[in-house]
Parts: C-alpha cells; structure tokens; sequence
C-alpha cells in the first residue's frame, strides 16, 4: 500500500447496534437482514460493552451452545456477546488496527468517540476489498 490509510478511511460510518438485553434471535435477525457478520452491543446509554458476531453465535459454550442449537429462546445478546470490545480511534493508522485484530484473533475493532459510543466498525472484509480496489487500480 503506497497511501497510508487510517481507521476512518475505510471503517463503516455510524454502525448498526444492539443492546445486550436484545434476544439472541433479534440479533441473528439484524445480522441476515443487513448483511453483518457482527454488531456492537450496547448498554442503555450507547455506551460500547461489547461485540457480538455469528462466531459468537456458533461458538457459544457448553449449554448456550447446546442451547443455540436447538432455538431455545430466552437468551440474551448479553449471554454470548465478546466482551469488552476491542476498540480504536478513527484516527488509528490501519497497519496498527491490523496488527491488533491479527493478535487478538478477531475479525472487526470498533472504532469509538472519547465518550465510548462506537461511531465505526472496520472489519477484515474492509482490508480485501482495500486491497482488491489497490490490485485492480494498479493494472
């Protein structure tokens, strides 16, 4: 990459969210309908708790996952979601938000404002299309 690109460049501005009371189903539902692999979830004030992404969802543990699996009702976001998120500024160079998705072994960092509301989400499928749109331009 010969430009040096920074959070906000690429992230997607002003993300959907879910509350971590929100049922599980609600969020699949958010998810399909959007076309997300995963939301930041929030507590009442919109402050960020959280991330729940379909990993989560088929992740889930012991009797969530059994629990998951047979659509039992009654969970809530809050059961599943990965907590706390892992965030940036939108001013963070993306070559340090690769390295930090890359070594935390997750696939989006929320990008937040000095008061804890994400405001951003760059996600794994941002950087190949980055560096799809980059190998295509370059021919």
């Amino acid at each position: 990459m010969t430009t040096s690109y920074v959070v906000a460049d690429l992230m997607t501005i002003d993300p959907l969210v879910i509350t971590a009371e929100a049922r599980i189903e609600e969020a699949e539902r958010l998810m399909e309908l959007y076309n997300v692999s995963g939301l930041p979830v929030v507590d009442e004030g919109g402050l960020l708790v959280g991330v729940i992404s379909q990993t989560d969802l088929l992740r889930g543990g012991g009797d969530i996952a059994s629990a998951i699996r047979r659509r039992y009702t009654g969970l809530r976001v809050a059961d599943l979601m990965t907590a706390p998120a892992i965030t940036v500024e939108m001013a963070t160079p993306l070559e340090e938000a690769a390295r930090r998705m890359r070594d935390e072994r997750i696939h989006r960092v929320v990008a937040v404002n000095p008061h804890g509301q994400p405001i951003g989400v760059l996600s794994s499928m941002d950087f190949v299309t980055l560096y799809a749109d980059e190998s295509e331009a370059g021919r």
